[in-house]
């Protein structure tokens, strides 16, 4: 399941993908949830390499998924992106934002499904 997750970048590869952002800003930008980075076994970081523009961001209408994301475990936020979704006649919220569906409504499920996950 988790393999699905991915590719992956590492920090390196990461801070590229983000116009050489250092590795203190890359650590910000974990912590507040603006990337999604889950830790390995070896305590490296993993960025799924899907999150990224190409172009030096993360794609926009993630964004604020991400925001609301950030209270689950990194892994369980990864697997809850890319697993087809009820509500979005089965396609993933991951697919969804790439089929132009907006994203406030992929920020009202991950609400209500983080809500549900964590109560």
């Amino acid at each position: 399941m988790y393999a699905a997750i991915g590719p992956f970048y590492d920090s390196d590869g990461a801070r590229a993908q983000l116009d050489g952002l250092d590795e203190l800003g890359l650590e910000a930008q974990r912590k507040s949830g603006a990337v999604l980075a889950m830790q390995a076994g070896d305590d490296s970081w993993l960025y799924p390499a899907w999150q990224f523009t190409g172009s030096g961001t993360v794609h926009p209408a993630l964004v604020p998924v991400l925001e609301v994301l950030r209270v689950l475990d990194p892994w369980a936020a990864g697997v809850w992106l890319i697993n087809p979704h009820p509500d979005l006649d089965g396609k993933s919220p991951r697919e969804a934002l790439r089929k132009s569906v907006a994203p406030s409504v992929i920020v009202r499920l991950a609400r209500h499904d983080v809500h549900t996950l964590t109560s």
